[in-house]
């Protein structure tokens, strides 16, 4: 690899941020309270700042997006909602690279990880939800379903097509 480009710092980003940017190209999947915007343009304000521009995935409060919401709040948003604690961000970061097939510590080509995610958006139904794990069921047609299970056969359902 370029030496200029190893030198290079990535873009620290959770996986779950860019899980978030998934819904906001899905007008479907957004919520109007919901930082997905924010997670996108993060991407794409980076890619257009360096065309060659990386980012690395990371499970820590590296990603600028944790370190602005803890210089604001002092605390993650996500461990204000009840029943969220940092053991279970971890496992949501770990299940979305898992899912995407992506790799912690590994140099992505932002390009890329948005040409992706722009092709899974349009096919997806459900994104991991930070809120919704606690709970983790939901009833449609009288019949529990594990919302875990629906989103990783939602995943693996896009990216086959």
């Amino acid at each position: 690899m370029n030496k200029e480009l190893m030198d290079k710092d990535p873009l620290k980003m959770r996986p779950h941020h860019v899980e978030g940017a998934i819904a906001y190209l899905n007008p479907s999947l957004r919520t109007d309270k919901g930082p997905e915007k924010d997670f996108y343009d993060l991407l794409a304000s980076t890619l257009e700042k360096d065309s060659e521009a990386e980012v690395v995935f990371v499970t820590t409060t590296e990603d600028p997006i944790c370190k602005e919401c803890l210089k604001i709040k002092g605390v993650c948003m996500a461990l204000l909602e009840e029943d969220v604690t940092e053991e279970l961000i971890l496992k949501i970061d770990v299940d979305n690279a898992r899912e995407h097939g992506w790799e912690f510590d590994k140099r992505y080509k932002i390009r890329d990880i948005l040409a992706y995610i722009k092709a899974q958006a349009p096919k997806r139904n459900i994104i991991y939800n930070v809120a919704a794990l606690p709970n983790m069921t939901d009833v449609v047609n009288g019949k529990v379903r594990n919302l875990h299970d629906v989103w990783v056969r939602d995943i693996r359902a896009a990216k086959s097509n």
